[in-house]
Protein backbone atom coordinates (compact mmCIF):
# COMPACT_ATOMS: atom_id res chain seq x y z
CA UNK A 1 0.00 0.00 0.00
CA UNK A 2 1.31 3.46 -0.91
CA UNK A 3 -0.06 6.38 1.08
CA UNK A 4 -3.56 6.57 2.49
CA UNK A 5 -6.26 5.12 0.26
CA UNK A 6 -9.22 5.24 2.64
CA UNK A 7 -11.63 8.05 3.50
CA UNK A 8 -10.82 10.63 6.18
CA UNK A 9 -14.32 11.16 7.57
CA UNK A 10 -15.13 7.64 8.67
CA UNK A 11 -13.77 4.60 10.42
CA UNK A 12 -10.87 2.76 8.84
CA UNK A 13 -8.92 -0.25 10.05
CA UNK A 14 -5.78 1.79 10.65
CA UNK A 15 -7.44 3.87 13.40
CA UNK A 16 -9.41 1.11 15.14
CA UNK A 17 -6.96 0.80 18.03
CA UNK A 18 -6.81 4.58 18.48
CA UNK A 19 -10.60 4.88 18.45
CA UNK A 20 -10.73 2.13 21.08
CA UNK A 21 -8.36 4.07 23.33
CA UNK A 22 -5.31 1.83 22.94
CA UNK A 23 -2.94 4.34 21.28
CA UNK A 24 -0.51 5.83 23.84
CA UNK A 25 0.21 8.83 21.59
CA UNK A 26 -3.28 9.83 20.52
CA UNK A 27 -6.52 9.74 22.47
CA UNK A 28 -9.86 8.50 21.16
CA UNK A 29 -11.20 12.05 21.55
CA UNK A 30 -8.44 13.40 19.27
CA UNK A 31 -9.25 10.62 16.80
CA UNK A 32 -12.96 11.46 16.86
CA UNK A 33 -12.21 15.17 16.49
CA UNK A 34 -10.23 14.47 13.30
CA UNK A 35 -13.13 12.46 11.88
CA UNK A 36 -15.67 15.17 12.74
CA UNK A 37 -13.46 17.87 11.17
CA UNK A 38 -13.02 15.78 8.00
CA UNK A 39 -16.76 15.16 7.86
CA UNK A 40 -17.33 18.94 7.92
CA UNK A 41 -15.01 19.36 4.94
CA UNK A 42 -11.73 20.23 6.66
CA UNK A 43 -8.49 18.81 5.30
CA UNK A 44 -6.88 16.81 8.11
CA UNK A 45 -4.23 15.09 6.01
CA UNK A 46 -0.60 15.77 6.81
CA UNK A 47 2.26 15.67 4.36
CA UNK A 48 3.97 12.30 4.28
CA UNK A 49 7.35 12.36 6.01
CA UNK A 50 10.54 10.90 4.55
CA UNK A 51 10.38 8.06 7.09
CA UNK A 52 6.82 7.21 6.04
CA UNK A 53 7.63 7.25 2.32
CA UNK A 54 10.67 5.04 2.84
CA UNK A 55 8.51 2.70 4.87
CA UNK A 56 6.18 2.39 1.87
CA UNK A 57 9.17 1.45 -0.31
CA UNK A 58 10.28 -1.28 2.11
CA UNK A 59 6.80 -2.77 2.55
CA UNK A 60 6.83 -4.89 -0.59
CA UNK A 61 10.32 -6.22 0.24
CA UNK A 62 9.27 -7.22 3.76
CA UNK A 63 5.96 -8.74 2.69
CA UNK A 64 7.41 -10.72 -0.22
CA UNK A 65 10.20 -12.00 2.02
CA UNK A 66 7.60 -13.12 4.55
CA UNK A 67 5.66 -14.95 1.84
CA UNK A 68 8.85 -16.81 0.81
CA UNK A 69 10.09 -17.61 4.32
CA UNK A 70 6.66 -18.79 5.50
CA UNK A 71 6.42 -21.05 2.41
CA UNK A 72 3.12 -19.54 1.29
CA UNK A 73 1.96 -20.16 -2.27
CA UNK A 74 2.15 -16.57 -3.47
CA UNK A 75 1.09 -13.05 -2.54
CA UNK A 76 0.00 -9.65 -3.81
CA UNK A 77 1.57 -6.42 -2.55
CA UNK A 78 0.58 -3.81 -5.13
CA UNK A 79 -3.01 -3.20 -4.00
CA UNK A 80 -4.07 0.36 -4.87
CA UNK A 81 -7.77 0.33 -3.97
CA UNK A 82 -9.39 0.39 -0.52
CA UNK A 83 -11.65 -2.39 0.65
CA UNK A 84 -15.07 -1.76 2.23
CA UNK A 85 -17.06 -3.77 4.75
CA UNK A 86 -20.48 -4.93 3.57
CA UNK A 87 -22.18 -4.73 6.99
CA UNK A 88 -20.63 -1.80 8.90
CA UNK A 89 -19.17 1.57 7.78
CA UNK A 90 -15.54 0.44 7.82
CA UNK A 91 -12.84 0.74 5.16
CA UNK A 92 -9.34 -0.65 5.01
CA UNK A 93 -6.13 -0.38 3.00
CA UNK A 94 -4.39 -3.68 2.38
CA UNK A 95 -0.60 -3.80 2.49
CA UNK A 96 -0.84 -7.25 0.95
CA UNK A 97 -2.69 -10.50 0.44
CA UNK A 98 -1.21 -13.97 0.73
CA UNK A 99 -2.38 -17.43 -0.26
CA UNK A 100 -1.74 -20.72 1.51
CA UNK A 101 -2.23 -24.27 0.25
CA UNK A 102 -5.13 -26.14 1.85
CA UNK A 103 -4.32 -27.48 5.30
CA UNK A 104 -0.93 -25.78 5.64
CA UNK A 105 0.34 -25.81 9.25
CA UNK A 106 2.74 -23.17 10.60
CA UNK A 107 4.44 -23.77 13.94
CA UNK A 108 5.98 -21.06 16.08
CA UNK A 109 9.74 -20.77 15.64
CA UNK A 110 11.22 -17.72 17.42
CA UNK A 111 14.69 -18.44 16.03
CA UNK A 112 13.28 -17.80 12.57
CA UNK A 113 11.17 -14.88 13.78
CA UNK A 114 7.88 -16.77 13.40
CA UNK A 115 5.25 -16.26 16.10
CA UNK A 116 1.83 -17.91 16.10
CA UNK A 117 -0.63 -15.85 18.13
CA UNK A 118 -2.76 -18.51 19.77
CA UNK A 119 -2.44 -20.82 22.77
CA UNK A 120 -1.38 -23.84 20.71
CA UNK A 121 1.49 -21.92 19.07
CA UNK A 122 0.66 -23.51 15.75
CA UNK A 123 -2.00 -22.75 13.17
CA UNK A 124 -3.48 -24.51 10.15
CA UNK A 125 -4.35 -22.10 7.36
CA UNK A 126 -5.88 -22.28 3.89
CA UNK A 127 -6.61 -19.92 1.06
CA UNK A 128 -6.49 -16.14 1.20
CA UNK A 129 -5.06 -14.23 4.16
CA UNK A 130 -4.46 -10.53 4.75
CA UNK A 131 -1.07 -8.96 5.39
CA UNK A 132 -0.06 -5.84 7.30
CA UNK A 133 3.44 -4.39 7.56
CA UNK A 134 4.89 -2.14 10.26
CA UNK A 135 8.34 -0.59 10.63
CA UNK A 136 9.42 0.68 14.04
CA UNK A 137 12.49 1.79 15.96
CA UNK A 138 11.18 -0.08 19.03
CA UNK A 139 12.93 -3.14 20.43
CA UNK A 140 11.66 -6.53 19.22
CA UNK A 141 8.66 -7.90 21.09
CA UNK A 142 6.96 -11.29 21.28
CA UNK A 143 3.46 -9.79 21.14
CA UNK A 144 2.83 -6.44 19.44
CA UNK A 145 0.45 -4.06 21.23
CA UNK A 146 -2.97 -3.60 19.66
CA UNK A 147 -1.98 -0.26 18.14
CA UNK A 148 0.96 -1.78 16.25
CA UNK A 149 -1.22 -3.79 13.89
CA UNK A 150 -3.14 -6.64 15.58
CA UNK A 151 -6.47 -4.78 15.80
CA UNK A 152 -6.02 -3.33 12.32
CA UNK A 153 -5.32 -6.84 11.03
CA UNK A 154 -8.53 -8.21 12.58
CA UNK A 155 -10.53 -5.46 10.89
CA UNK A 156 -8.98 -6.26 7.52
CA UNK A 157 -9.59 -9.98 8.06
CA UNK A 158 -13.24 -9.26 8.81
CA UNK A 159 -13.70 -7.17 5.66
CA UNK A 160 -12.04 -9.83 3.48
CA UNK A 161 -13.70 -12.69 5.40
CA UNK A 162 -10.25 -14.21 5.89
CA UNK A 163 -9.54 -16.79 8.58
CA UNK A 164 -5.95 -15.69 9.17
CA UNK A 165 -3.65 -12.72 8.84
CA UNK A 166 0.09 -12.09 8.84
CA UNK A 167 1.55 -9.09 10.61
CA UNK A 168 5.12 -8.35 9.50
CA UNK A 169 7.04 -6.05 11.85
CA UNK A 170 10.54 -4.76 11.17
CA UNK A 171 12.17 -3.64 14.42
CA UNK A 172 15.15 -1.26 14.39
CA UNK A 173 15.66 -1.94 10.66
CA UNK A 174 17.25 -5.36 11.27
CA UNK A 175 14.88 -7.56 13.31
CA UNK A 176 12.06 -8.99 11.20
CA UNK A 177 9.24 -10.88 12.89
CA UNK A 178 6.19 -12.57 11.41
CA UNK A 179 3.09 -12.77 13.62
CA UNK A 180 0.37 -15.11 12.33
CA UNK A 181 -3.07 -14.42 13.79
CA UNK A 182 -6.24 -16.47 13.53
CA UNK A 183 -9.52 -14.59 13.27
CA UNK A 184 -10.50 -13.50 16.77
CA UNK A 185 -14.30 -13.47 16.99
CA UNK A 186 -14.45 -11.54 20.28
CA UNK A 187 -12.29 -8.74 18.88
CA UNK A 188 -14.27 -8.69 15.64
CA UNK A 189 -17.46 -8.22 17.69
CA UNK A 190 -15.79 -5.34 19.56
CA UNK A 191 -14.78 -3.79 16.24
CA UNK A 192 -18.37 -3.90 14.97
CA UNK A 193 -19.63 -2.23 18.14
CA UNK A 194 -16.85 0.35 18.04
CA UNK A 195 -17.37 1.26 14.38
CA UNK A 196 -21.13 1.73 14.79
CA UNK A 197 -20.62 3.88 17.89
CA UNK A 198 -17.97 6.04 16.21
CA UNK A 199 -20.13 6.46 13.12
CA UNK A 200 -22.97 7.75 15.32
CA UNK A 201 -20.62 10.08 17.21
CA UNK A 202 -19.30 11.54 13.96
CA UNK A 203 -22.80 12.28 12.68
CA UNK A 204 -24.05 13.67 16.02
CA UNK A 205 -20.74 15.36 16.97
CA UNK A 206 -21.00 13.48 20.26
CA UNK A 207 -17.58 13.61 21.94
CA UNK A 208 -16.33 11.24 24.62
CA UNK A 209 -16.05 12.56 28.19
CA UNK A 210 -12.56 14.12 28.34
CA UNK A 211 -9.79 12.05 29.93
CA UNK A 212 -7.05 14.70 29.71
CA UNK A 213 -6.70 18.47 29.58
CA UNK A 214 -6.06 18.19 25.84
CA UNK A 215 -9.31 16.24 25.43
CA UNK A 216 -11.19 18.86 27.44
CA UNK A 217 -9.84 21.65 25.21
CA UNK A 218 -11.11 19.73 22.17
CA UNK A 219 -14.56 18.95 23.59
CA UNK A 220 -15.07 22.56 24.72
CA UNK A 221 -13.16 24.26 21.91
CA UNK A 222 -15.63 27.13 21.34
CA UNK A 223 -15.99 28.97 24.66
CA UNK A 224 -18.31 31.89 25.39
CA UNK A 225 -17.58 34.86 27.64
CA UNK A 226 -20.21 33.96 30.24
CA UNK A 227 -19.39 33.69 33.94
CA UNK A 228 -20.99 30.89 36.00
CA UNK A 229 -21.26 30.06 39.68
CA UNK A 230 -19.43 26.80 40.31
CA UNK A 231 -21.12 24.03 42.27
CA UNK A 232 -19.77 22.71 45.58
CA UNK A 233 -18.14 19.74 43.86
CA UNK A 234 -15.75 22.20 42.22
CA UNK A 235 -14.29 23.01 45.65
CA UNK A 236 -12.96 19.46 45.96
CA UNK A 237 -11.17 19.78 42.63
CA UNK A 238 -9.85 23.24 43.50
CA UNK A 239 -8.43 21.90 46.77
CA UNK A 240 -6.81 18.96 44.97
CA UNK A 241 -5.39 21.23 42.27
CA UNK A 242 -3.92 23.69 44.77
CA UNK A 243 -2.57 20.93 47.02
CA UNK A 244 -0.92 19.14 44.10
CA UNK A 245 0.56 22.39 42.79
CA UNK A 246 2.07 23.21 46.19
CA UNK A 247 3.36 19.65 46.63
CA UNK A 248 5.02 19.67 43.20
CA UNK A 249 6.70 23.01 43.93
CA UNK A 250 7.78 21.78 47.36
CA UNK A 251 9.38 18.63 46.01
CA UNK A 252 10.94 20.55 43.11
CA UNK A 253 12.55 22.90 45.64
CA UNK A 254 13.82 19.88 47.63
CA UNK A 255 15.20 18.32 44.44
CA UNK A 256 16.95 21.56 43.43
CA UNK A 257 18.50 21.99 46.91
CA UNK A 258 19.74 18.37 46.94
CA UNK A 259 21.26 18.89 43.49
CA UNK A 260 23.08 22.05 44.57
CA UNK A 261 24.44 20.27 47.67
CA UNK A 262 25.72 17.36 45.56
CA UNK A 263 27.34 19.78 43.11
CA UNK A 264 29.05 21.48 46.03
CA UNK A 265 30.37 18.13 47.30
CA UNK A 266 31.65 17.20 43.82
CA UNK A 267 33.30 20.58 43.35
CA UNK A 268 35.59 20.48 40.32
CA UNK A 269 35.24 16.70 39.95
CA UNK A 270 32.98 15.21 37.28
CA UNK A 271 32.02 11.97 39.02
CA UNK A 272 31.74 10.55 42.50
CA UNK A 273 30.36 7.38 44.05
CA UNK A 274 29.29 5.93 47.35
CA UNK A 275 28.42 2.32 48.24
CA UNK A 276 25.78 1.26 50.73
CA UNK A 277 25.95 -2.27 52.15
CA UNK A 278 22.66 -3.46 53.69
CA UNK A 279 24.02 -6.86 54.64
CA UNK A 280 22.08 -8.59 51.86
CA UNK A 281 22.79 -6.29 48.94
CA UNK A 282 25.32 -3.67 48.02
CA UNK A 283 24.12 -0.57 46.18
CA UNK A 284 26.51 1.89 44.59
CA UNK A 285 25.35 5.38 43.71
CA UNK A 286 27.36 7.09 40.97
CA UNK A 287 26.85 10.84 40.72
CA UNK A 288 27.98 12.52 37.52
CA UNK A 289 28.25 16.24 36.84
CA UNK A 290 29.52 16.52 33.31
CA UNK A 291 29.72 19.04 30.53
CA UNK A 292 27.33 19.64 27.67
CA UNK A 293 28.24 20.90 24.25
CA UNK A 294 26.09 23.29 22.31
CA UNK A 295 26.90 23.01 18.62
CA UNK A 296 26.88 26.17 16.52
CA UNK A 297 23.72 26.66 14.52
CA UNK A 298 23.63 28.47 11.19
CA UNK A 299 21.32 31.43 10.97
CA UNK A 300 18.04 30.69 9.27
CA UNK A 301 14.95 32.49 8.16
CA UNK A 302 11.87 31.15 9.91
CA UNK A 303 8.90 31.10 7.52
CA UNK A 304 5.86 33.09 8.56
CA UNK A 305 3.10 31.13 10.25
CA UNK A 306 -0.51 32.31 10.34
CA UNK A 307 -1.86 33.01 13.81
CA UNK A 308 -4.78 31.14 15.32
CA UNK A 309 -6.70 30.84 18.57
CA UNK A 310 -7.53 27.58 20.36
CA UNK A 311 -8.79 26.67 23.81
CA UNK A 312 -5.96 26.43 26.33
CA UNK A 313 -4.93 23.04 27.72
CA UNK A 314 -4.63 24.41 31.27
CA UNK A 315 -6.58 26.49 33.77
CA UNK A 316 -5.57 29.10 36.32
CA UNK A 317 -7.04 29.60 39.79
CA UNK A 318 -6.93 32.97 41.51
CA UNK A 319 -7.72 33.05 45.19
CA UNK A 320 -9.49 36.22 46.44
CA UNK A 321 -10.10 36.54 50.17
CA UNK A 322 -12.42 39.23 51.53
CA UNK A 323 -12.97 40.03 55.19
CA UNK A 324 -16.52 39.44 56.39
Amino acid sequence: MVGKLTKDNGMTCSILATAAGHNPWKSKTECLDDLIKADSGQNIRKEQTAIMSRGDILESVLLNTAITELNLDYGQTDILLPITHTEIPLQGSLDGLCYAPDGMTIKEDPEKGIYVMNDKKEITISGEGVMECKLTSAYPEDEPPLWRGPMQLQGLMDIKRASYGVLVVCYQSIHWRYFIYPRHEAMVAQIHELVLDMDRRIKEKDYFPPESTKDAAIVHSAPNEDHIDLNEEALDHIDLYNSAKKAIKGWQDIKDKAQVDLMTILGDNTTGSIAVDSGLTKTTYVVKWGMRTVKPKPSKIVPEEPGYTVRSNSISIKEITDEL
